[in-house]
């Protein structure tokens, strides 16, 4: 068993239940939110960003996808960056979404989104997702997650 938040005597609903309902025990301190900070954590999109998303060439678009481990399978820019474009994922999925949704919306592959989730396959042929995603998870993990991860939500509600 994979045990996404650690194990259950410090992250589990033992240690839910022992938290303190009284907001003095709570450490309130508003992050550091200064420019120079954030830029840390900037993602890389996988294009210039620099240029106004009716400014990208097919070129830009070809790289873009390829940062998401994937194809940009038009031949050139669309001429509505709204309008649906052809795309494929690396794991053959071919799909149409716009430019705008993918670049702006930070969506990809809508066969690979739903359940059960693979993001540990996602992230190890997706530089885009990986950014994200091994921030908290090793390189090595094999973590297919389906609905019985939602196994315990009612024992929240108590």
């Amino acid at each position: 068993m994979n045990a996404y938040w650690g194990d259950t005597e410090s992250f589990g609903m033992a240690h839910y239940k022992k938290l303190s309902a009284n907001w003095a025990d709570w450490d309130l301190t508003p992050p550091n939110n200064s420019l120079s900070e954030a830029d840390k954590f900037k993602l890389d999109h996988g294009y210039d960003e620099s240029k106004s998303l009716d400014k990208l060439s097919a070129a830009d678009l070809k790289k873009a996808a390829e940062f998401r481990g994937g194809e940009y399978l038009d031949s050139k820019k669309p001429d509505d960056v709204y309008a649906p474009s052809h795309w494929k994922c690396a794991f053959g999925h071919e799909f149409d979404m716009s430019v705008n949704t993918v670049l702006k919306g930070g969506h990809w592959c809508p066969e690979c989104d739903p359940m059960p989730w693979n993001y540990d396959a996602i992230a190890k042929v997706n530089p885009f997702f990986a950014q994200v995603w091994y921030a908290d998870h090793g390189k090595n993990e094999d973590l297919v997650q389906g609905e019985e991860i939602y196994r315990d939500y009612d024992e929240y509600k108590k």
